[in-house]
């Protein structure tokens, strides 16, 4: 009889045995099994349990998901119950819990999303009170979202309108989700932008942006009109 020694999924040897031969388990203690096969079988292929076949075709490796993703995810999971269910209080709500993320994202010396300005009316205001704004930290300014992206003087010439190099864009969307488009602003997969130039609707379908140059209308490797 012919036997697969099979760990982790993975044929490591092959051999011929009267009985099922015995490997003890690798170092980290994960079980090396004797699976019957065949002679088509070889050493590197793939054992597929829930079938009984071995080939190639390995699956795709599951990507860990890491504490910025659930963030993120809960991020876009808050937004889009905020535009389903449309009650007051639990906007209100939800938008609070928004908001306390994006500023946890902060404190961590994290980028917050590109849709993040959708919690901007709950950051806080910019004024040029001589203090520092620290890297990362959030702040809103003239009905607009901004993050910080080095330490930077809070005095009139490095307003965040004024020093552009130093502050993300982070606009607030309308009613519809829509962003306003704005110069420096960054751009996800499924953002929906007005164009400041010709006042349509464009999504980004593919290629996300970091610190838009160019009016929508003008980057059609990222944005394509919205028919919605």
């Amino acid at each position: 009889m012919i036997y697969a020694m099979v760990l982790k999924n993975v044929v490591v040897d092959i051999k011929k045995a009267e009985t099922a031969p015995y490997y003890p388990p690798d170092i980290e203690g994960n079980p090396v099994s004797a699976i019957e096969t065949t002679k088509e079988t070889e050493v590197g292929m793939y054992y597929h349990e829930e079938t009984g076949n071995f080939d190639f075709e390995f699956p795709e490796p599951e990507t860990e998901e890491t504490q910025l993703d659930r963030i993120e995810k809960q991020l876009n999971k808050s937004l889009d119950e905020i535009r389903a269910e449309g009650a007051a209080a639990a906007s209100v709500n939800l938008m609070a819990v928004g908001a306390e993320m994006t500023r946890v994202m902060a404190a961590a010396k994290m980028d917050v999303p590109a849709t993040a300005g959708t919690f901007a009316e709950q950051w806080d205001e910019w004024t040029a009170d001589e203090k520092t704004a620290t890297a990362k930290s959030l702040w809103q300014y003239k009905g607009v979202g901004y993050q910080a992206r080095t330490e930077i003087q809070k005095i009139d010439v490095y307003a965040p309108d004024k020093a552009t190099n130093n502050y993300a864009v982070r606009p607030i969307p309308d009613v519809n989700g829509i962003y306003p488009g704005m110069i420096n602003m960054d751009v996800s997969i499924d953002m929906k932008v007005r164009d400041w130039e010709d006042g349509k609707v464009y999504i980004c379908y593919a290629n996300p942006i970091t610190s838009l140059q160019w009016a929508p209308h003008n980057v059609p490797a990222s944005f394509e009109l919205y028919e919605g």
